[in-house]
């Protein structure tokens, strides 16, 4: 007896899939008011707990010189790797301004911490 594979194509999973991602985004818009709560919630817990007093005096007392090479250092570092991204889209044929990827690249960094 022999086994037949039937061969579907890739594209008939889409409506499937578009299905899945609908009923996620619908979940996802129900918890957003929980999780902003919860957000907003934990800021405040940090900045009530937060000593003013200690963090203005630390930044006052830490050197300018290690802090503007520690700045320094993280805006190259993001030219570096919004560049590296303009050099993969480019080989792809994809044409964005390096600008517009260090935008992108911030708004990343922002959601994925």
């Amino acid at each position: 007896m022999q086994n037949h594979r039937v061969r579907v194509p890739a594209w008939a999973a889409v409506p499937a899939l578009l299905t899945a991602v609908t009923l996620l985004a619908k979940k996802k818009w129900v918890s957003f008011p929980l999780r902003l709560a919860l957000t907003l919630a934990l800021f405040a817990f940090l900045f009530r707990s937060l000593s003013w007093s200690s963090l203005l005096a630390a930044i006052e007392q830490a050197q300018r010189l290690v802090i503007f090479l520690g700045l320094l250092v993280g805006v190259l570092g993001l030219q570096v790797s919004a560049f590296q991204w303009q050099c993969l889209l480019q080989a792809e044929r994809i044409h964005v301004d390096l600008i517009r990827l260090i935008k992108l690249y911030l708004i990343g960094t922002a959601f994925s911490h």
